[in-house]
């Protein structure tokens, strides 16, 4: 789509859901933002974006748990955003 559709916040609220019905031991929800450009699935879920596309282009095979890890941004309803 070429931007307000709501295909961002369509994304949102049925990762929210899905988040708020696995409760039991704090899963997680991923969402990826494959919108390089414009993605603003962090500013409308207000965290600050972490991933860092350089670091990723300088040597793919580097991608492990750790830093995955730091790339995440995580909301306090159980989402994570990459």
């Amino acid at each position: 789509s070429g931007g307000g559709a709501g295909n961002s916040t369509l994304v949102i609220e049925t990762a929210a859901a899905l988040a708020s019905k696995l409760r039991g031991d704090a899963p997680r929800v991923c969402i990826v933002d494959l919108d390089t450009e414009r993605g603003n699935v962090c500013d409308l879920l207000d965290v600050a974006p972490q991933l860092d596309l350089g670091a990723i282009a300088i040597d793919p095979n580097r991608i492990d748990d750790q830093l995955l890890s730091a790339f995440r941004s995580s909301t306090t309803c159980g989402v994570d955003v990459y």
